[in-house]
């Protein structure tokens, strides 16, 4: 399986933190605060906020086992503030 390690910047856009689709991911907030939402396709959430996480939290498992959205292979993240801010990202 393929995998993909890097630091993403984020702003107060939706960014793709997985560039195609991806079952698992480690992901964790660098500093600041950072929103975090899934899709199922390339187009970027609408919702304004997803998932707060505070800066040196993160998560590392399926992406399934981390939202209930059906078929969800896609994780976006938008700063939390007026800031940019790091993530470090490793999908598979």
């Amino acid at each position: 399986m393929a995998q993909d390690q890097q630091i993403v910047k984020i702003s107060r856009e939706w960014t793709e933190l997985t560039n195609a689709p991806a079952s698992e991911i480690v992901f964790l907030v660098q500093g600041g605060a950072a929103y975090i939402a899934y899709t199922a396709s390339a187009a970027a959430p609408t919702a304004e906020i997803g998932a707060l996480y505070a800066s040196k939290k993160g998560e590392r498992d399926l992406i399934s086992a981390l939202t209930p959205l059906a078929g969800a292979n896609r994780v976006w993240a938008k700063s939390a503030a007026n800031e940019t801010t790091a993530i470090f990202v490793d999908h598979a």
